[in-house]
This record gives C-alpha cells, structure tokens and sequence, in this order.
C-alpha cells in the first residue's frame, strides 16, 4: 500500500531482534540510572509560548466504544469497582461543550487521543464517518486556538487485532502502520504534533506481567514480543508521518512526532544497601527509560547475556560509556513526560518478588495509590536533558474530595520551573486529564479530572483545583492565583438514553 514503509525500510529492521526475548528483558530491567531530586522552583514564568493543556483519553471518555477493552471489562474481576465503560462521559457527542470548558480554562493544547477501532473497525475497512468526526474535533480546536497533539495508540486493540494475537504477533506492525498513515493522510492538514502511543512499556508491563490487562498473561516471553512490537510499531509510525503529514496546520514543521512515557522517580529505601540499588535500578528500567533509549539511538541496543551476580551482591553497574552517544538516527522530536510520583524500593524475600515499596515518612499516597513527590519530577526532567528533543510534563492527582489538586499543580509545576532554570528544554504542562471518566482496571471510582461528570446525566462542574489550574495558565505560570469558574455546563444536561 503507497505510504507504508516496506519491509527493508530502518522502521522495520526490528524484526532482526524478534528471538532475542531474554536480550530485550534484561535491557528493560538493568539499563537505566537514578538521579536526585532537584531544588524547589523560583517565581518566574515560563517561556513564551509555553503550552497549556489537559488529557482526553479516548476510552475513558468517548463512550460506546467496541475493542479488546470492552470485552476485557465484561468479564467480572477485571475491574476494581465492577463497572464497565459504556457512554463513559459521552465526549464522543459533547466534545464542543468540552471545548468550551477546555477555554475556561485558559488552555491553549490538549493531549488528544483517538479510538483505533472507531477509525478501521474491520481489518483494512476504514470509516469514514469516523473520521469525518474526528476532522470535526479537530477544527473545532483549531477554531478555538487549542493546537492538538494527537495520540494514535491509547491502550486500546481492534478486537480484530485482539483475536489474532495482538502485541505478541509481529504482523501488528504492519496493521499499525497503514491504520497511521490512513490517519495522517486524512487528518494531516489539521495536526502539526502526533504522540505515536501512550505509554507502552508500563501497559506491557500490566497485560504481560501483572495480567490486570487484556490480555491478562504472566509471561516474560509474552512481555518481550510485546516489548518488541510496540518498538516497531513506534518506528513504522515515525516514518509514515513523516512521509505523510507535509501540510502544516498551526504553522513551522508541519510534523513532529513523538510519545507518551510513564515514569516515576525510582530510589532505593536504603541507599548503603547493594540489593535495595539493584531492585530500583531494575524498576526505573521499567519505568520506560530504557525503552527511550532504543528509541533515541533509532534501534534496540541488546546487551549480552544476563551477566552472573556474585553470592550476596547486587547486579553490576552497567559499564561506563567510552564512546560519543550518537543521536542522529533519533525517532523522536519529543517526549511527554507523564510524572506518577515516587517509587522508593526495599528487598524483602517475603513479598512478591521480593520488592516491598516502602513510602517514607511525611509522603502521602493519592486516591489511586501514586505516592506524591514533586521534587523527583525535576530528578526525572533532568536525567532526560541529554536528548536533543523538546519535553512536556503529565502529572494527574486522584483526588475524590478536590482538596489536594491546587497544592499539587502548584507544586509541579514550581519544579517544572526548576528544571527550566537549569536548562531542560520544557515546553508544555498537561494536566491529566480533563473530564473524570472511566479509568481503566480502576473503573469510575478514580476521580482524576479537572472537571467532574455526572454520567447519569452527562453534567460537567469543576473539580477543585480546577480554578488553580486556570490561574496558572492565565499567568504562563507566574500566579498561583485562582480564576472564577462557572458551576456547571452552560447546556441544559439530558438524561442519557
């Protein structure tokens, strides 16, 4: 198919690692480093044109969706609170009512995803009214002066995809790519920024290691096709955007692409001690940051063989770098950074695994269980400064009662500002995410958005903090200062079918 990459195009030599699955586990678990905290934010704003947004995930919100989820939450067990999506918060309808508030708000972006199974329902049928609906949305927030950066993977298969094997088999490369340069060829003219998935190595990680996704497995060589797959459908993206969206929507290039990556800042409980190091080394591996590495350098870097542990020692530290790091072959233009707090990691043989996380005294869990640390998002932005790409924050609080969300933007976004201080290249801030709906294996019992929903009867009102939220955005950063809000949703809310 023109537009798709062939089969000895750079985005797809990834399939020459496909049977190295102990090689890519390894590189996941032991590649990455911890760093420290850094120092509190000053008062100043942040550069001009500096973005301000929240997060539309398109499963969460959307409604009446039909895809490997959907069928995962029939099942009882699979969800915390025993709901299942349904209308969610019906943003598929509403989404220029939520426009609206997005500009009550003072937001000038949004992180955007959109619902593969919507778009190619059936292998290789595309519908079109889908994405005539999605063009919709997207001039909407291009009236509105809300520049996009638009998700094409958000945690959701086809069920089609899903019943042929999904992330385990290889050929999802290819079915990724041409439903990707579909899109870019349809929506283009309107996107100028496009996340090829969110988050990949921690959904892995859940479907493949920890079974609380579809499609719920505990297998280590199940978790490294899936690792290697989503590598390569990143690389196919990459290069049919490129090749495909040359049409610039808000002016200047015409197309970045990037990727949404969950990290946290990894530590051990008891720095002295080699195996609590070792532990957190391995959990930072898997945070996401080896995974950007393969994607900084254009290829998978295997490592050798596990190399052997000495009798009561930690593993090794990776060994030095001797050589200039080279970037050029790079298939990023940009990271965003979605922050989940602190992951502090003692060794103890009777817990699972053997890793006990430990929550220092002073901290704080949210509703979700993130253990709340700003100071290690500025850790996190500094560690990644050595790439030659634009970065941008997520961070969310689960917070039911709406007490805590002001303090916590505030405090992000003070450490946002201390690593723009210290030369991190930060661009934007999404809050994530907008609207409280449907939150995965957590249900509707999260309530993380800036904006609570009624789904009875599709009503809108702001979350606490939300007003906090807008006064910094107003500011450029510069105020903690709220801005009034109104109550609820301008429109008379209906009682949903």
């Amino acid at each position: 198919m023109a537009g798709i990459p062939s089969k000895s195009s750079p985005s797809l030599a990834i399939f020459r690692y496909w049977p190295s699955l102990a090689g890519i586990i390894f590189f996941v678990l032991f590649s990455a480093t911890i760093v420290r905290a850094g120092p509190p934010g000053g008062e100043s704003g942040l550069p001009e044109g500096f973005l301000w947004g929240s997060f539309i995930a398109a499963h969460s919100v959307e409604g009446n969706h039909t895809n490997e989820w959907t069928a995962w939450e029939a099942i009882p067990g699979h969800i915390s609170d025993g709901s299942v999506s349904g209308p969610a918060c019906n943003h598929w309808e509403l989404f220029a009512e939520d426009h609206q508030w997005m500009k009550k708000l003072n937001q000038n972006s949004v992180l955007v995803s959109l619902e593969w199974s919507k778009i190619e329902p059936v292998k290789g049928q595309f519908d079109e009214q889908a994405i005539a609906h999605y063009r919709s949305v997207l001039e909407s927030l291009k009236t509105l002066g809300i520049k996009p950066i638009v998700v094409l993977w958000d945690y959701t298969l086809p069920q089609w995809m899903a019943g042929y094997g999904g992330l385990e088999m290889p050929l999802i490369i290819f079915d990724f790519t041409q439903y990707v340069v579909k899109v870019s060829q349809k929506l283009g003219d309107l996107v100028d920024s496009w996340a090829t998935m969110n988050d990949p190595v921690s959904y892995a990680n859940k479907a493949f290691k920890d079974a609380t996704y579809p499609p719920g497995r505990s297998d280590i060589a199940a978790l490294g096709k899936g690792m290697v797959s989503l590598f390569g459908m990143h690389q196919g993206a990459f290069h049919a955007l490129k090749k495909n969206d040359v049409t610039p929507a808000y002016g200047g290039n015409p197309c970045d692409v990037g990727i949404v990556m969950a990290m946290k800042h990894v530590r051990p409980a008891r720095p002295e001690h080699p195996i609590d190091v070792s532990l957190s080394r391995a959990a930072d591996g898997l945070s996401g940051k080896a995974f950007l590495d393969g994607l900084m350098q254009g290829q998978l870097n295997l490592p050798p063989a596990t190399p052997a542990v000495g009798k009561g020692k930690g593993a090794p530290e990776a060994p030095p770098v001797t050589h200039q790091v080279s970037y050029d072959a790079k298939t990023l233009d940009f990271i965003v950074v979605d922050y989940k707090g602190l992951e502090e990691i003692k060794f103890n043989v009777f817990k699972p695994l053997m890793i006990e996380k430990t929550i220092p005294a002073g901290l704080t869990m949210d509703d979700s269980g993130q253990v709340i640390y700003p100071e290690g998002l500025t850790s996190i932005l500094l560690s990644l400064k050595k790439y030659p790409v634009t970065l941008f924050v997520m961070a969310g609080i689960a917070d039911s009662t709406g007490a805590r969300r002001g303090a916590f933007l505030v405090d992000h976004i003070r450490q946002i500002r201390a690593a723009v201080a210290q030369g991190c290249n930060v661009a934007g801030f999404f809050y994530k995410s907008l609207l409280s709906g449907f939150e995965f294996e957590k249900g509707f019992s999260i309530k993380r958005g800036l904006l609570d929903v009624n789904t009875k009867i599709q009503e809108r009102t702001p979350a606490g903090g939300a007003d906090i939220f807008a006064g910094l955005a107003k500011s450029n950063g510069s105020s903690e200062t709220p801005v009034k809000l109104g109550k609820t949703s301008s429109r008379k809310p209906k009682k949903s079918k």
